[in-house]
């Protein structure tokens, strides 16, 4: 099975679709805002790229090792959150 079919990374394509469009809402000028926008959408392609190297991979160690980083990115997506939610985007921590 290829690492695009499994539901974890379909779900991580979910969430990386909704992180895309309400970063978009971002203004260009406001540059705090744009490094939480680099940050967000940086940890769900290293999850997403994390979830194909587990899956890809024999060695155990390799695998607990993607597991961890995964999860490190998950909870900097969910502090992120938890900052827009700080500054009024309250829609973040609804889906996440």
């Amino acid at each position: 099975m290829e690492c695009f079919e499994l539901p974890i990374y379909k779900k991580s394509q979910e969430i990386f679709n909704v992180l895309e469009t309400i970063t978009s809402l971002f203004p260009e000028d406001n540059d705090y805002l744009q490094s939480i926008k680099g940050n967000l959408l940086g940890d769900i392609m290293l999850i997403q790229a994390k979830i194909c190297g587990a899956e890809a991979v024999k060695l155990y160690d390799i695998k607990m090792e993607n597991a961890t980083i995964i999860r490190k990115a998950a909870r900097d997506i969910f502090v992120g959150g938890n900052t827009l939610e700080h500054l009024g985007f309250l829609i973040l921590s609804i889906i996440i």
